[in-house]
């Protein structure tokens, strides 16, 4: 069984509000995967103490699709942004008693993100 992280909007779907074409891009496969766990009650659980494994429904490809060109504009690492908002989710996450010892148990190692993206060398894909 999964768990899935209660996280607030801002790591999904205000992000995906920010930024609509996620949904339909080739890169809504973040979205699909959180949709289904949230739908699917054979594979969740909402549980904690009953769960295989966890997921952050953090939507770091949209984040990072949605800044594109003002992250090629800067000529910097493009996934740094998206390091960073996965790291403000660990953050939320370790910042609550309730959920801290199930991300520090295992050293985070049954937890589970989508990175749905693969841009290679060409950060700008048209």
């Amino acid at each position: 069984k999964i768990f899935v992280y209660p996280l607030p909007p801002r790591f999904n779907e205000d992000i995906l509000n920010t930024n609509p074409a996620c949904n339909t891009s080739m890169f809504s496969a973040e979205i699909r995967i959180h949709e289904w766990l949230k739908n699917c009650p054979h594979a969740r659980t909402e549980d904690p103490e009953n769960a295989d494994y966890f997921f952050l429904p953090v939507y770091s490809t949209c984040y990072l699709t949605k800044n594109r060109e003002a992250v090629a504009k800067l000529h910097v690492d493009p996934h740094r942004y998206q390091r960073q908002i996965v790291a403000q989710a660990l953050s939320w996450i370790l910042e609550r008693d309730e959920y801290r010892p199930y991300l520090t148990r295992k050293a985070a190692a049954d937890h589970l993100l989508a990175a749905t993206h693969d841009f290679g060398k060409c950060f700008t894909y048209r």
